[in-house]
C-alpha cells in the first residue's frame, strides 16, 4: 500500500494534537489511536487530519486521569454508551476524592495530636438461626449506596409478593473488600418469616446460629471510611480473645444513611 496524499507524519500530528510522540506510539500499540499508514521502509507513522478530533478527545480524557482501558472503550463507543461510561467514571472519581479528603483530614489531625482515638465498645451476641432473602452483587464503592437502596427495594417487593414478612433490620454481608478497585461481592439481606421461594437473582436461605462480636456506631462514624474502624475493632476483639472468624462480617442498617445514621457491625466468631 502506497502512502495516501494529505497525511500527517507523527511529528506534525503530535504538535497539532498537543500529544507527545511517545504517547502516540503508546496509543498505537494499545489500539487506542492507530495511524492509517505505516511506512514499511522508514517505520514512520502517518495520520489523517480527521483523526485530530479523536486525539484531542483522548488528550482531554487523560487530563481527567481516565485509565487507558476506559479510554479505549470510549473512543469506539456510541454517544449514549460514552455518556454512561463517563458518568460512572465521574461518580467513582468523586467517591475517591471524598475518601481521600476525609482520610487525609483525619490522618493530619492524628499526626498533629488534635484528636483522640474514639474507643468503640464490643458486645458479644448470640445470633439465632435466621431465614433471609438476599441479593449478591459485585460492585465498587462508588456504586455501593445505590446498589443497597435498589436491592432493598427489590427484596421488600419480593417478600410482599410472596406473602411473607420481614423479621428484622436489613444488613449486608461483605464476602470481599469493596473499594475503588475491589468489588466484593456484597450480599444484601433481609431477615424474613414465612414460606418463601427464590426467584431470579433473589436467594432464600438460612443463616446458622452463631456467636458474634458486635460494634454499634452512629452519625458520621457510619460513613466510609470511618466505618472501617468498627470492623477493625470487632476483628481485633475476636483475635485478642483467642477466637477466630466464623463467617464474613455483617453490616446491619438500623436507619437510612444521614446525620442520624445508626449501623452495627456484627462479626461471627468461633473457638479456635
Amino acid at each position: 500500500m502506497s502512502k495516501p496524499d494529505h497525511l500527517m507524519r507523527i511529528g506534525p500530528f503530535a504538535e497539532a494534537s498537543l500529544l507527545s510522540i511517545k504517547a502516540l506510539r503508546l496509543y498505537d500499540r494499545l489500539g487506542i489511536l492507530q495511524p492509517v499508514y505505516l511506512d514499511p521502509e522508514t517505520g514512520y507513522r502517518y495520520y489523517q487530519p480527521g483523526q485530530l478530533s479523536t486525539a484531542r478527545f483522548i488528550r482531554t480524557l487523560r487530563q481527567m486521569e481516565v485509565p487507558l482501558a476506559l479510554v479505549r472503550e470510549l473512543v469506539v463507543a456510541d454517544r449514549d454508551t460514552a455518556v454512561s461510561l463517563l458518568t460512572r467514571y465521574w461518580q467513582a472519581y468523586e467517591a475517591r476524592v471524598l475518601l481521600v479528603r476525609r482520610t487525609t483530614n483525619e490522618l493530619i489531625a492524628q499526626l498533629q495530636n488534635e484528636v483522640q482515638q474514639m474507643i468503640l465498645e464490643v458486645e458479644v451476641k448470640e445470633l439465632n438461626r435466621q431465614q433471609i432473602a438476599s441479593i449478591s452483587k459485585h460492585i465498587t464503592v462508588a456504586e455501593l449506596d445505590d446498589t443497597i437502596r435498589n436491592s432493598l427495594a427489590a427484596l421488600a417487593q419480593f417478600v410482599e409478593t410472596q406473602h411473607g414478612q420481614t423479621a428484622g433490620e436489613p444488613f449486608g454481608i461483605y464476602h470481599g473488600p469493596i473499594n475503588e478497585t475491589e468489588n466484593g461481592p456484597i450480599e444484601i439481606c433481609w431477615p424474613v418469616n414465612g414460606k418463601i421461594a427464590p426467584v431470579d437473582d433473589i436467594v432464600v436461605k438460612e443463616l446458622p446460629a452463631t456467636k458474634a462480636a458486635s460494634v454499634t456506631v452512629h452519625n458520621e462514624m457510619c460513613d466510609f471510611p470511618h466505618i472501617l474502624k468498627a470492623y477493625d475493632t470487632a476483628l481485633d476483639w475476636i483475635q485478642a480473645n483467642g477466637y477466630e472468624m466464623a463467617d464474613s462480617p455483617r453490616e446491619v442498617w438500623w436507619t437510612a444513611p444521614g446525620p442520624e445514621a445508626k449501623m452495627e457491625i456484627v462479626w461471627p466468631f468461633r473457638e479456635r
